[in-house]
């Protein structure tokens, strides 16, 4: 599978699998979501959002989708306009984070753009041997994107204590952002950036709408 993933070059957007991807996804998730919903409430755990009105459409649906996707898959594919775009994205969200109290993530952030900078200013030196054992780690690449997507939506929850039995539902409680980040995946690299994006982003104004309804 992850072959396969790795050998597609961006083709024609098909609709109608992208739209059935649209409805795999929430078969799927609306029945974890009431087991979510069960565990919250028996572990006293709170949703973070729950009752946050600083969340706008505007962010939910638009700057979300752009930033998350730039962040965990746009260098799936990591050429050199893509480590450019990568780098313009990223950094007002480092300097957001460091405003924000968020420095942990914001170093990690830091990290990674002066790696994506040496492949930028140093191209011709190092570009073709990143390549070439991108192309050999691409797997375990495609899943980290996977799980780090996945479990940095731990952030989404607020925990009275950790105990083991919320240790071990912590997969279950991102089990939407794993089965989505798998698919955004697929997405990214059959389709493109964009399509990632506006999957990403319909999801997330689908959801948004139905809880200001």
């Amino acid at each position: 599978m992850i072959n396969l993933i790795k050998s597609f070059n961006n083709k024609k957007i098909e609709w109608k699998y992208f739209l059935l991807l649209l409805f795999v996804y929430f078969l799927l998730t609306i029945p974890l979501g009431v087991i979510i919903g069960l565990l919250l409430k028996a572990f006293n755990i709170t949703h973070a959002f729950k009752n946050n009105d600083n969340l706008s459409f505007w962010k939910v649906v638009i700057v979300a989708p752009l930033i998350e996707e730039c962040l965990f898959r746009l260098l799936l594919k990591p050429r050199f306009k893509n480590l450019i775009a990568y780098s313009i994205i990223t950094s007002p969200f480092v300097l957001y984070l460091f405003r924000n109290g968020e420095q942990t993530i914001a170093i990690v952030l830091v990290g990674v753009l002066v790696g994506v900078a040496l492949l930028i200013f140093k191209r011709q030196e190092y570009l073709i041997k990143f390549y070439r054992i991108f192309l050999k780690r691409f797997s375990y690449l495609f899943y980290l994107s996977i799980f780090v997507f996945g479990f940095i939506h731990l952030r989404n929850f607020i925990f009275p204590e950790l105990s083991i039995w919320i240790v071990l539902i912590f997969p279950l409680l991102v089990s939407p952002q794993l089965i989505i980040g798998g698919i955004l995946g697929f997405i990214r690299m059959k389709w493109g950036f964009i399509y990632c994006v506006l999957f990403h982003a319909m999801v997330n104004g689908i959801i948004y709408l139905l809880r200001v309804i």
